[in-house]
């Protein structure tokens, strides 16, 4: 079982939980973590992953990054036109969302595309676009089907992931 941490400084770390709670096998590691992620250059944001096997972290940097948590290491960085706050990986495909601090959700490819040459505009598979403000959280359904978004402007919006509209809106109200 593994666990992911990120911080300020721009680093991850991938932790073995059974290696921390058995004092033995702690005492023995050179470390007390399995892997150490120093890519981004500015605070990390967000980290999601997917099955244990797949890590995905957010950053001031501007970029999404995803990470081999088998091998210990980066699979693909894709920059973005602004800060990236959240991430979702899409349970039912090859996907992610990220929650950019200018509003919008973009929803980016996974993997490297042949074609594409590492041109980070052809990983930009479509824009979500309803919130004013900075996308600070996001989670989809079980089934992929719906997302939902939460933002610095007081909205909570619920996407249809097929159609990419908004289904559903709700109004946080200060006080209550």
């Amino acid at each position: 079982m593994l666990l992911v941490s990120a911080s300020e400084d721009g680093s991850i770390k991938v932790w073995d939980l059974l290696t921390m709670l058995d004092e033995q096998s702690r005492f023995e590691a050179k470390t007390p973590y399995l892997y150490n992620f120093n890519q981004h250059t500015l605070p990390v944001t967000d980290i999601a992953c997917f099955h244990g096997a797949i890590a995905l972290s957010s950053s001031e940097d501007r970029t999404c990054k995803i990470w081999s948590l088998s091998e210990g290491r980066m699979l693909r960085s894709i920059s973005f036109p602004a800060i990236i706050d959240s991430v979702e990986i899409d349970p039912r495909s090859h996907i992610f969302y990220a929650g950019g601090r200018d509003g919008k959700i973009y929803v980016t490819a996974m993997g490297v595309d042949v074609s594409s040459q590492g041109r980070d505009d052809l990983s930009i598979l479509g824009i979500l676009d309803d919130h004013s403000k900075a996308v600070t959280s996001l989670t989809s359904s079980t089934d992929g089907l719906l997302l939902v978004s939460g933002s610095e402007d007081g909205n909570v919006r619920v996407w249809d992931t097929r159609s990419q509209q908004v289904t559903r809106k709700f109004k946080h109200s200060q006080g209550s």
